[in-house]
Formats: structure tokens, sequence, C-alpha cells
């Protein structure tokens, strides 16, 4: 799906997840500091919101406005703080993709006396039979992962201050590395930065290269990691936490931390980028932060490469041997927002860039089409560029690739930097 080979691993079954029935197991997984991330988000959707209820969270649900869901989701459980308002912030959760918030708040649910035993079972079955199941995360995160170390090179480029790399805990137990490349030559103080979510195949150190051609458009460029990659924890990728790790960068001050320890101004516009496997982090990232509950990030573009929309029975990402549909998802939702981005794009305003080839053989061009097409953006603000001839991971070579994704960043950014 993101430029591997079809290489489905014969990986040993993985991990049991905890059950949200076990409080005092989930607790040591951080789900106490991630209901303590959201908190802020449930009180702005709540002072924005005017009217919230339960049957307006299902009716966002079953009509597949899951950002609506979730804001009024969070409006309704801080102003009332019921379980059963809880278990629907579980379902709006999931709907997003956000697993780890899903637990989350099923914790809360049942502190306050809901009974969360079958919920809890199907979400752990769901997880482990059909989303990270062994097949499927062989075919997502290929053996053999890029996991090269600093070299030379990296020791030059941080010694002259161009090169600053940290760090950020996605949970108690898992570290996300991070590494932004500056350009302190004639373009001075950039006018913003590239959060840029790469491909199964790569990592910060293999897109080091492409570092100079953002730099030529005055931008920064800040490469995030998946877990298991790069110098992130050496954690087992899986499909499950692909959305849940990148999501501190805007409910904690991780992103704010980042752009500090690399001398960038904190009201630095963030252009949210996703090749690939990322364009799903990419727009999970560009949805959150964009949304009325973001407390600190608001991406200002999101630009697409190679991505997907939608697999849903799309057979080639389905485990071997199984059924198209999967086993029954958890608390009615018709939808998990794992791998699913059309939703998530119906309810973003956020100018929009989708490049793809039309001879892309791993991710169709007409999931491109319907990237475009789902995306709520107005129609001047959004783009959709498919170059002939190129397939899955040569797009970038293409002579009108670089110049396009810079016409779109200018035309995005010049309003928001004038005066600066």
């Amino acid at each position: 799906l993101a430029g591997a080979k079809n290489q489905h691993a014969a990986a040993a079954a993985p991990a049991r997840h905890a059950s949200a029935a076990e409080p005092t197991d989930l607790k040591d997984q951080g789900i106490m500091r991630d209901i303590d991330l959201w908190a802020a988000s449930r009180a702005r959707a709540h002072t924005v919101l005017d009217r919230c209820s339960s049957s307006s969270v299902c009716l966002r649900l079953r009509s597949g406005a899951v950002l609506a869901a979730l804001e009024h989701a969070l409006a309704l459980v801080d102003a009332d703080d019921a379980p059963s308002s809880w278990l629907l912030l579980a379902q709006a959760h999931l709907a997003m993709g956000s697993v780890s918030a899903v637990r989350s708040a099923c914790v809360a649910a049942a502190a306050r006396g809901a009974d969360i035993a079958q919920f809890s079972s199907e979400l752990n079955t769901y997880l482990e039979t059909w989303i990270d199941h062994p097949a499927r995360l062989g075919f997502l995160f290929p053996e053999g992962a890029h996991r090269e170390g600093r070299g030379e090179r990296h020791s030059r480029l941080a010694a002259r201050g161009l090169r600053h790399d940290g760090c950020y805990a996605a949970t108690p137990a898992v570290s996300i590395a991070w590494s932004i490349f500056l350009d302190r030559g004639a373009t001075g103080v950039p006018r913003g930065v590239v959060l840029y979510f790469h491909g199964n195949g790569e990592n910060a150190d293999f897109l080091q290269p492409l570092a100079h051609q953002f730099h030529q458009m005055a931008l920064a460029l800040m490469v995030v990691e998946f877990r298991g990659y790069g110098n992130s924890s050496r954690a087992t990728p899986l499909l499950s936490t692909l959305c849940t790790d990148a999501e501190p960068l805007v409910l904690s001050d991780a992103l704010d931390e980042a752009l500090r320890q690399a001398s960038l101004p904190k009201a630095t516009p963030v252009i949210c980028f996703g090749r690939s496997l990322g364009g799903h982090v990419a727009v999970h990232i560009a949805a959150i932060g964009g949304s009325l509950f973001a407390n600190r990030v608001r991406p200002c573009a999101l630009v697409l490469d190679s991505a997907t929309a939608s697999v849903r029975n799309w057979t080639r990402v389905a485990p071997p041997g199984s059924k198209a549909q999967g086993p029954p998802i958890p608390g009615g939702v018709s939808m998990v927002g794992l791998l699913e981005n059309m939703q998530k794009l119906s309810g973003m305003t956020v100018p929009l860039l989708v490049l793809h080839g039309s001879a892309d053989a791993i991710v169709p061009p007409f999931q491109a089409k319907l990237l475009y097409d789902a995306s709520a953006a107005p129609e001047d603000s959004k783009h959709l560029l498919l170059f002939p001839g190129c397939g899955h991971n040569d797009l970038a070579h293409h002579p009108k690739y670089w110049p396009s994704v810079a016409r779109f960043v200018e035309g995005t950014l010049a309003p928001l930097t004038q005066g600066r």
C-alpha cells in the first residue's frame, strides 16, 4: 500500500490488547494521560457548541460526519460527564481512528458506572483479528523498514545547526522521533514548516535530500517517524496506533517544543504533508488540528502524495482468507477511521493538494479522485494533479512535481505571511 511489495509476513500473532475492563492495566499504558490530553478539547468544544445531545452525536455518526460527531461528543461529555456520554465519545473516537482515545473514554465510562465489558471484548476482537492482523501488518509495515542510524552527514548538519532531532512520548513506553531540517542561508527565517509523514519504506535519514526542495520555498522540513522506524522506540508498528501516535503533536505541546528546539517561532504556519501510508496520518492530524476543538496547532494546508482515500471492501489490503467486511465493529459504529480518509476530509475546509501518478499500480489513481471529491475545501483551494506515466515511488522525479508544490505553497502562505 505504501511503496513495498505485497509481502504477507508470517509473523507471530500480535500481543493481546488490554481490555478496557481492566483499568489498572490501562492506567499503566497511559490511559489517564490520554484523558488529560483531550480535556482542553472537550472544554473548548463545549464553549463553542450551544446544543449537543446523544441524538446529535448518533445522527452524525450514522451520516459519516465523523468530525462533527467527535466535536459534539466532546462537548456533551464536558457538559454532563455522564457514563452514556463517555460511551458515545468512545464511539466517535473509534470512527476517527483514535484507538487510544477509545480506551480512555471506556475507562472514564466504567469509572462512572457503565458496563463496558461487551464493548471492550468486541474492540479487542476487532483489533486483533482485523485491524492488526499479522498479514495486514506485514503488508503495511514490511520487514527491513528503514532503521539506519544517523551517519556522518547528520553530524555535520547538526553541528551547523541545520538539523535538530528529538522525540515526544506517544505513550509512556513509546517515543516517536522527529527531525527538523533548516536552511540558514539566503532564505532567512522559514515562513512555514512542512510536517511530513513518510511512506512505509522511508525514514528521516532517507528523506534528508528532500529538505533542499522545501528550503527553496523558504520552508523548514519536519519529518515525523512511525513507531519502530528510524530513531523512534523499537516497538512493533501497528495499524491501530498509526494515527494515535501522532496526536500529541496537536493535543499537547510536542510540536511547539520541537519548533522551540529548532529556534522557530511558535506561530510558524504548518503544512501537513503525507506520502503514501503517511497520508493517513497527515489527514488525521490536519482534521484534529484544523477543527474547532484543536487547542494548539492549526494546519494551514494539506498535501497528499500517492495517498489512499478508502480501503473499504478493497480486498488487496484484507488479510488472506478473511471476509472483506471483517468482524462486527464495536458499538455499532459503521466505520473505523483507519485507512479511511473520505469522511474526515468531508468535514475539512483546509486547502488541499492531491498528487498522484497515473500509472500507480499500488494505490490506483481513482483513489486520488476520491480524496479530491471528498474534501470540503472551496473549489479554488483544492487541486488534483495526475502525473502521466508516474508510478507510486517516482512521482517526485517528474519535472512538474516540485513546481506544482511550490505554487500551491505560495498561494496558501502568501496571505498568511504578508508583512512578516
